[in-house]
């Protein structure tokens, strides 16, 4: 393992191998992108020595052309054809291709940020791994919003190194284009694409994880994931197809055997394996209904029932602790559509609002029964899939030092008491693996924001009222009390770690886009030859950006 303290040490490790990178790039009719997402590449890449290996599926349109005109301009661009195989097929071809210590995938019409790679694989030479990940956000032309995936991967993940069986959080990061992977690991342990099936990138990466035991984790945004618009959509943006769905049953299945097989099917790891599939993977399919005339939407339905009563799944049904979904999967094992055209319905309108109570120590939702078979219902999963709000209202900077106001809570649960619970922050370096407490005071609420608490049940027509006084705070930022600086050189984030009564967690802070954004990324202050800066990645995450005049 390496210790690496600054940029040139990193730059100088990069540098010092024949072939560090293999990045692969499958490429199939995307004459509009792949210019694009190459040029982010060759930018991501022009401090590692690497290659990039084209692979043309048999592109009919102007791809071959663009990738051509690329590859005469930077020896490190190599073009392949092969004839149309498939995304898998063309892959494998890659990995059996690669020269370098690391391989990569990209889509072709994605997009790299400039240090993805460069975190990547410094991380995993920094923990001795063979797997490195880092976070994703989503992007049209109009926005960029959060990947939902690695959000979710990424909540509960605050180690920089986490073990896959014993990370819940970790089983969502099934993607393959956010990482990077040891070549040699990868042929060692047979690790390739299964071909002629969709949904491939899920068993490559679940199969990477479990035999890679630990893997690294980079908290920052690397990569950019293209939502194709118009008609020029990849299948895994249609998921209201029923062999899309079929397909990707089937995948789930071939995933829960690989890891029944390793645990045992009682094991922890497969129950949270099994709950992923219902709360998750399956909902995206579930929720497309509404688009479907009823005859198609009743094939539909069965074919997930016929996935929820297999084999697989014994009673996890009746354990999950979120009454839509579960009131969801009731109306598909019934086969009645229209009952799941109704609760759709209702989620989409009227579910978030509903009235949260405590009873017996538990937090329930009162729920309309002419929807339910049941007055109400345990939430612990609705709650499970997001962490609490919590984000930066405003910034500032006195007395040599920087000030964060944020606040957090989850909507509809009461404070009972202001401070009833614990709230920490700590500064965390995406490369020296260093982490530092901050200092944190709470204050009221209503002094920071104009939420009152009040929340109407849209389905009722009632309000409700819950206290979250007690939920605000503010972080302060003290160069002088940092204890080595130069081990914060570069992106650092701030993870808030939780524990308010029902939950509890961690997660980094965030700020909604909007004027409080923009004003706490123009503060900045200077300590000796230190320069404290404050940026947010594209997802929205704080970051404090550590930078040195003398080795500039």
């Amino acid at each position: 393992m390496i210790s690496f303290k600054n940029d040139s040490k990193i730059k100088l490790f990069l540098k010092g191998y024949k072939c560090m990178l293999s990045v692969i790039v499958p490429v199939y009719n995307v004459e509009e992108y792949v210019g694009e997402s190459l040029e982010s590449l060759l930018k991501a890449l022009k401090n590692i020595d690497s290659e990039i290996i084209v692979i043309d599926d048999g592109s009919t349109d102007g791809s071959a052309e663009i990738i051509k005109n690329i590859a005469a301009k930077d020896k490190r661009v190599k073009y392949v054809h092969q004839e149309n195989q498939g995304v898998s097929v063309a892959r494998n071809k890659g990995i059996k291709m690669a020269k370098g210590k690391y391989i990569g995938f990209i889509d072709s019409d994605d997009i790299v940020a400039e240090d993805m790679y460069e975190k990547l694989i410094t991380t995993c030479e920094r923990d001795g791994t063979n797997i490195s990940t880092c976070k994703m956000v989503r992007f049209n032309s109009t926005e960029v919003k959060p990947y939902i995936l690695t959000k979710r991967a990424f909540n509960n993940s605050t180690d920089f190194c986490e073990e896959i069986s014993q990370s819940e959080s970790l089983m969502y990061d099934y993607p393959v284009v956010n990482k990077v992977f040891r070549t040699d690991f990868l042929k060692e342990n047979n690790i390739y694409f299964p071909e002629n099936r969709r949904f491939e990138d899920m068993y490559f990466a679940m199969k990477a994880l479990l035999c890679s035991g630990r893997i690294s984790v980079v908290r920052t945004v690397g990569y950019l994931y293209r939502i194709r618009e118009g008609e020029n959509k990849s299948y895994t943006q249609t998921t209201q197809n029923i062999e899309n769905l079929l397909q990707r049953t089937g995948m789930l299945t071939s995933i829960y055997e690989l890891y029944a097989k390793e645990f045992g099917s009682e094991a922890p790891e497969i129950s949270r394996l099994r709950k992923r599939f219902l709360v998750h993977d399956l909902q995206f399919f579930i929720n497309k209904v509404p688009l479907m005339d009823d005859e198609y939407a009743a094939d539909y339905i069965k074919a997930i029932k016929d996935f929820i009563t297999s084999d697989i799944f014994d009673d996890d049904i009746s354990r999950i602790n979120s009454p839509i979904i579960s009131q969801k999967y009731k109306a598909i094992i019934n086969d009645d559509v229209s009952k799941l055209r109704e609760l759709l319905e209702f989620e989409k309108n009227h579910y978030s609002a509903l009235p949260v109570s405590e009873k017996d120590g538990r937090l329930k939702a009162l729920l309309p029964e002419e929807l339910f078979d049941m007055s109400e219902g345990r939430i612990d999963d609705d709650y499970n899939q997001a962490p609490p709000r919590c984000y930066i209202k405003r910034g500032q900077v006195k007395y040599n030092r920087i000030y964060i106001y944020a606040h957090v809570y989850y909507p509809r649960i009461s404070i009972p008491q202001p401070r009833d619970g614990q709230i920490r922050a700590y500064l965390q370096n995406d490369i020296t693996k260093k982490r530092q407490e901050l200092s944190l005071e709470y204050f009221e609420n209503s002094r920071l924001t104009k939420i009152k608490g009040e929340v109407e049940d849209t389905y009722n027509h009632e309000t409700h009222h819950y206290n979250y006084d007690g939920t605000a705070f503010y972080i302060r930022i003290d160069p002088g009390k940092i204890k080595n600086p130069a081990d914060f050189i570069g992106d650092n984030i701030i993870v808030i770690e939780y524990d308010l009564k029902y939950f509890s967690g961690s997660f980094e802070l965030y700020s909604q886009k909007g004027k409080a954004a923009d004003e706490v990324a123009l503060l900045s202050l200077k300590k000796d030859s230190f320069t404290y800066g404050i940026n947010f990645d594209e997802s929205g995450a704080f970051k404090l950006i550590v930078t040195d005049e003398k080795q500039n």
